[in-house]
């Protein structure tokens, strides 16, 4: 299966994209690589598409990503989604899995599940906002995206619920402070500010030492 990553300008350290590339080298299995939007300097050998972000919500420029890669490009019937700041720990396994409880959320983020509430539009939606990867396909995703009218839309939330996959209630692992992810955890995402700990850093090249086949070696 090929990887699609959506890249938001200016990631507050440029290298949260190469570990996360080399986490996908160690522990999936994976064709091709799509990048739809900013190119770091140091990246190679991807499927790259420029896609500017339109200023909105950060769910409107991701989900404008998404369309770009699945209306766009060739990329894979069924394709792996993640984001520049997923790590993987564990081999990757293609699983569907919910959220367990209530998560603090913006109000921008509460906005975008709501309005994904309202899309589904039938009772016992279920919260699919982990900060996990996931396996989608890409003709159902053109036809879920076709039924979408907000800006601002929580895209995984409408997307599960409407092809009704069975999905396990599971925690979510993005950590907003710096500790080393808990051994059962099979992949970690980042808060916003965790990618400047020196701490985070210095554990981050010793995990992922060697490089991808994505990237100019020379750091």
């Amino acid at each position: 299966m090929d990887l699609f990553i959506p890249n938001g300008p200016g990631p507050l350290w440029e290298h949260e994209l190469r570990y996360a590339l080399r986490s996908w080298h160690k522990y999936g299995n994976i064709d091709r690589v799509f990048i739809l939007g900013w190119k770091p300097w140091w990246i190679r050998n991807v499927e790259h598409f420029p896609f500017p972000d339109g200023g909105g919500p950060c769910n409107l420029n991701t989900l404008s990503k998404l369309a770009g890669a699945v209306f766009q490009t060739d990329i894979s019937d069924r394709f792996i989604y993640s984001h520049d700041d997923i790590y993987l720990l564990k081999p990757f396994m293609e699983v569907h899995e919910h959220c367990a409880g209530d998560y603090r959320r913006s109000r921008l983020h509460r906005e975008a599940f709501e309005n994904a509430v309202k899309a589904v539009g039938r009772p016992g939606v279920l919260d699919y906002e982990l900060h996990k990867p996931v396996v989608l396909e890409k003709d159902k995703v053109q036809q879920v995206i076709e039924t979408i009218h907000e800006r601002n839309i929580a895209f995984r939330t409408v997307y599960f619920n409407k092809i009704r996959v069975p999905s396990v209630p599971v925690g979510d692992v993005k950590l907003m402070s710096w500790r080393e992810p808990p051994e059962d955890w099979s992949c970690f995402s980042l808060g916003p500010q965790v990618a400047m700990d020196r701490n985070f850093r210095e554990w981050i090249k010793r995990r992922y030492p060697d490089p991808s086949p994505w990237e100019i070696e020379e750091l």
